[in-house]
């Protein structure tokens, strides 16, 4: 079981360091929805909000004896992007607003899902502001610097995080939704978007600062 988590995780670090270059910015991709093109990414942001073994904001280290219910936390995410002009769609914004539970599997890999809101502003043009109910389902997450092994037992330094994740967006999305050129149209029902890249854990880095000057 541990090696099949390791091979998982190191499947997903490499995934997530190069399939971007092949769909949007080097640091964070979401895969196209059935109408837009490619989104870029205008900044990421998540926090532990609160841990069984930590508290709040902050996390506590973890090993083989680590109950299972003190490796579980909660999260928030903030995800920001951007469609740039194609031939069907004028520009458009997108936030993704999350939330949800881990389990930390290892102190270098979490698993688990969540559910929040992608609101959609294409108001300065033909298309309008929607939100969307998202669900995700898996969120997992590679935290690269616990892999040395001196850090492992330093889960602040894990506020840098590698995700990939699977959103399911509720509801219809059609053209009108964003910002479409004349004479296209799409519609699509509960659609499946997936989405990986970096992403700082603000929670774990300000704790790791004021745990170094004190």
């Amino acid at each position: 079981m541990r090696r099949l988590i390791y091979v998982n995780a190191v499947v997903l670090l490499a995934f997530a360091i190069w399939a971007p270059s092949a769909r949007a910015d080097w640091w964070d991709w979401l895969d196209e929805l059935s109408g837009p093109g490619i989104w870029h990414s205008r900044g990421n942001l998540s926090a532990t909000v609160w841990s069984k073994g930590g508290g709040w904001a902050r996390q506590q280290p973890i090993g083989p004896d680590t109950k299972w219910a003190e490796r579980t936390y909660f999260f928030a995410d903030f995800r920001g992007y951007k469609n740039k002009n194609d031939r069907k769609f004028f520009d458009s914004r997108m936030e993704v607003y999350e939330g949800g539970v881990m389990l930390r599997l290892f102190p270098q890999f979490d698993i688990g899902m969540g559910a929040g809101v992608m609101h959609i502003d294409s108001s300065g043009g033909t298309g309008r502001i929607i939100n969307k109910a998202t669900i995700t389902i898996p969120r997992e997450v590679v935290k690269p610097l616990l892999f040395v092994p001196k850090w492992k037992n330093r889960p602040d330094l894990g506020f840098f995080q590698i995700y990939f994740r699977e959103d399911l967006v509720l509801g219809t999305l059609t053209a009108s939704d964003f910002n479409p050129k004349p004479g296209t149209t799409f519609e699509s029902h509960s659609e499946f978007v997936s989405s990986a890249g970096g992403i700082i854990d603000i929670s774990l880095l300000v704790h790791g600062i004021v745990k170094k000057f004190h």
